[in-house]
């Protein structure tokens, strides 16, 4: 399990997959010790920045992989998360 918190939508990649930032616990706002996560998009999802993603009581981001990219020059790696049961 990644977070159990929401989530905010930083970025969106060409392929339509987003970056987004774990929530602060009480803010609509990026927590400054959360985790960055990769979602990936499919048919019936698309994302757009600052989007919110709430998730639901019980469900939590679970990690599926591991996505690499650059920013600015730099090596990233982010864990690749899917909303599931707890």
């Amino acid at each position: 399990m990644v977070t159990t918190k929401g989530l905010m939508v930083t970025h969106i990649f060409d392929n339509g997959a987003a970056l987004a930032d774990e929530l602060h616990e009480s803010l609509d706002m990026p927590s400054a010790y959360g985790v960055t996560v990769l979602l990936l998009c499919n048919e019936d999802k698309s994302y757009y920045d600052r989007q919110i993603i709430r998730i639901p009581a019980g469900k939590c981001a679970r990690q599926t992989g591991i996505y690499k990219y650059n920013e600015y020059g730099m090596a990233k790696t982010v864990p690749v998360v899917t909303i599931s049961d707890r």
